[in-house]
């Protein structure tokens, strides 16, 4: 009666632990998830943790092949307010579609729902890199 009794507890265990593993990640965790799963042309699981714009964008690339590319997530900082969180990410990415390669630096929202965080969208930049802006800043 105790080996089974110990049974149970310990299946209860490892299934309650893994399912609170893939719950209640941080918006930073959420936000680098989808920016490698889009790197590595994974776009199905980068639509799974993403809505609204994000999620559209996803699927674009979903549609258009899905490109694999090297980037490198340098450093993400959210700041969070009820539901909804605002994400500073720092990427150094090789040259990819019409950017040339470079550190780029994009804003993203990032919205709660039912308890885990999606990536909701990506603020419009004008997608110049670190190197760009310091180089057109040298030449005026």
């Amino acid at each position: 009666m105790k080996k089974e009794f110990s049974f149970i507890l310990i299946i209860f265990f490892v299934v309650s632990i893994s399912s609170c593993s893939s719950q209640n990640e941080s918006p930073e965790e959420v936000l680098e998830q989808y920016v490698s799963h889009l790197s590595e042309g994974n776009c199905e699981e980068a639509i799974k943790i993403s809505t609204g714009e994000a999620q559209e964008g996803a699927k674009y690339h979903l549609e258009n092949g899905c490109q694999r590319h090297k980037q490198e997530v340098l450093s993400v900082q959210c700041s969070e307010e009820n539901n909804f969180a605002t994400c500073e990410i720092r990427i150094k990415k090789d040259s990819y579609l019409n950017h040339p390669e470079g550190t780029y630096n994009y804003t993203y929202t990032m919205q709660k729902v039912k308890d885990n965080w999606k990536v909701l969208d990506q603020w419009k930049s004008l997608n110049y890199s670190e190197e760009q802006i310091k180089e057109m800043s040298q030449t005026e």
